[in-house]
């Protein structure tokens, strides 16, 4: 009888227990924060976007990432799209290749649907931009968004929309007109 109690114990301290994983398994925290870290180091250095904000929706799986972004410098509307078009696709390429962080994913492979990249526009200085040019581009949902700064409100304003689709057409159309 006091040998099955032993066993019995051993299983619910060691055979059940759902927080004693392998040490080497990573945890869905560590996972959204390395894959976040890499992606944002690999923007600062390929297009000087400084990380300043993140995010994520993932309370049972990982259903969305986000990061944001200051920029010092202007952009038009095309330029914003091929920033935006680069940022999405160097982060969920930066997700999708960490075998690790899949088994928590939602939707594999991800997609520009489940990421949001915000990249706040500054001038070089780190001054503010005047209020008819672009001070905030995004993505969300896999649609990107151009915001000025109106100076009546005193709010942001959107002043174009399209999805990351859309853009990549417009930018792949582009290149093939160049040739």
């Amino acid at each position: 009888m006091r040998l099955l109690w032993l066993f019995g114990t051993f299983l619910v301290c060691f055979g059940c227990s759902p927080n004693l994983q392998s040490e080497n398994a990573p945890d869905k925290r560590t996972m959204i924060n390395e894959v976040r870290k890499k992606a944002a180091i690999k923007l600062r250095n390929d297009k000087k976007l400084y990380a300043i904000g993140t995010g994520a929706q993932a309370m049972d799986q990982i259903k969305m990432l986000a990061l944001s972004f200051t920029y010092h410098n202007e952009l038009t509307i095309e330029e914003g799209r091929k920033l935006l078009i680069y940022a999405v696709s160097e982060f969920v390429n930066c997700i999708n290749e960490e075998e690790k962080i899949r088994p928590f994913l939602a939707d594999v492979p991800f997609t520009p649907k489940n990421v949001e990249i915000r990249i706040f526009l500054k001038k070089p200085d780190g001054s503010d931009l005047e209020y008819d040019k672009l001070h905030v581009i995004s993505s969300v949902d896999g649609v990107f968004e151009y915001e000025v700064w109106d100076e009546a409100s005193g709010r942001l304003v959107s002043v174009y929309e399209e999805t990351f689709a859309e853009g990549l057409d417009k930018i792949t159309l582009g290149k093939k007109e160049a040739l």
